[in-house]
């Protein structure tokens, strides 16, 4: 919601997967929950500036970074780098494992006029394909309130990266997003506040099935309200080819350093 990568790299996975004949789905517990604390109410709704302070407002040539420290799932014990950078009106966000030479992923996203955060397409380096939503696929909304999900729907288009002309596979796709509530979060360096929002993606295309959910928390001030981007992820993804799972991928991940709201 992309939206892999963590962050939207779960989405990307899916859809490449999907286009060999694979797909994928969730379970919206994250695999290690002492990271997170009991989830309380939130009264309030949380706007798409708050939650992705990280990629707006960027400047001409900047490009800012952030360290994750992934706590379950294939690659336990590693990092992840994720860096965002501008080109023009289109926002670059990159995910790369460390010791990797070229991010795993590369999506391309951009604020709509009514100030939607939107994904154009993503690429998906190690199967080798480019997803591109039609229409963009949503990120963030305004705003999300309280136990009103907002849902959308897309098609998928599946481009290998030697061709990016050709359509490889494409798939209908349904995408719901729900704040679940505001919840502590464990970092390295302290606790923070944050709310959880959840996305749910179904994806059909044809032979294979896409279902999957990826949590995600974003931190939130308790003095100001305001909020510093997300601090957390989680996902879960099983592939299923006519029915049959075929693959299953999960992860959690946190935000190494955060020090505008952690507190010890």
């Amino acid at each position: 919601m992309t939206r892999p990568m963590f962050t939207r790299r779960g989405i990307l996975l899916a859809c490449a997967a999907c286009a060999m004949l694979a797909g994928c789905h969730s379970k919206p517990i994250p695999a290690d929950p002492t990271v997170f604390g009991p989830t309380r109410e939130l009264s309030r709704s949380v706007t798409m500036k708050e939650a992705w302070a990280f990629v707006l407002d960027l400047k001409g040539g900047e490009t800012r970074s952030r360290r994750f420290e992934i706590v379950d799932g294939q690659h336990k014990g590693h990092e992840r780098r994720l860096d965002v950078r501008s080109e023009g009106d289109v926002i670059v966000l990159e995910s790369t494992l460390d010791g990797a030479e070229k991010p795993d992923s590369v999506e391309r996203m951009r604020v709509t006029s009514e100030g939607t955060l939107v994904s154009e397409s993503s690429l998906t380096r190690s199967k080798k394909v480019i997803t591109e939503f039609v229409p963009d696929l949503l990120v963030f909304p305004v705003s999300l309130e309280p136990k009103t999900p907002v849902v959308t729907k897309n098609e998928f288009l599946v481009h290998p990266m030697s061709d990016p002309k050709k359509v490889k596979d494409r798939g209908k796709a349904t995408q719901t997003s729900t704040l679940v509530g505001l919840e502590h979060v464990k970092l390295s360096g302290g606790t923070v506040d944050a709310a959880h929002v959840r996305t749910v993606l179904m994806i059909d295309f044809g032979v294979a099935t896409v279902e999957r959910t990826t949590d995600q928390w974003f931190a939130i001030d308790p003095k100001d309200g305001g909020a510093s981007s997300l601090v957390a992820e989680s996902y879960d993804e099983i592939i299923k080819v006519m029915g049959i799972q075929t693959e299953r991928d999960t992860g959690t991940m946190r935000a190494i350093e955060h020090p505008k709201t952690a507190k010890k």
